[in-house]
């Protein structure tokens, strides 16, 4: 699975978060819009990448162009949270968690939820 820039990684979030079986163009523009300036053609470009990489399937509708998701949110966020902790932090978790504590990056709350988190799986 390819790492996504972040001008293609926001259209996808855009695409994830409508949660609609396809959504077109216009309405991927609008949104993005939104978030931050984009000419036509860029958009159609990220679009094309995106089709060509396989994170979506482009279906014609009369002179309208749609997209549906190939990929879900869930399995990119997998598949990138994994390469991120190989890549950074040779494949430890535990690294990876000691970092954000000791740069104050972790709240009480969130550490909460990792002492959950890892009682609920410990119990499994």
């Amino acid at each position: 699975m390819y790492q996504l820039p972040e001008s293609e990684l926001d259209i996808m979030l855009i695409i994830w978060k409508t949660k609609e079986e396809k959504i077109g163009v216009n309405n991927i523009a609008q949104q993005l819009s939104q978030q931050k300036e984009i000419t036509a053609g860029a958009l159609h470009s990220y679009l094309n990448r995106l089709v060509e990489k396989k994170f979506l399937e482009c279906c014609k509708e009369g002179k309208y162009r749609y997209f549906k998701p190939l990929i879900s949110e869930s399995e990119y966020k997998q598949e990138e949270g994994k390469s991120i902790v190989d890549k950074l932090f040779g494949g430890s978790v535990s690294n990876l968690v000691n970092c954000l504590y000791k740069k104050n990056k972790l709240t009480l709350k969130d550490i909460e939820e990792l002492k959950d988190f890892v009682d609920h799986y410990s119990e499994e």
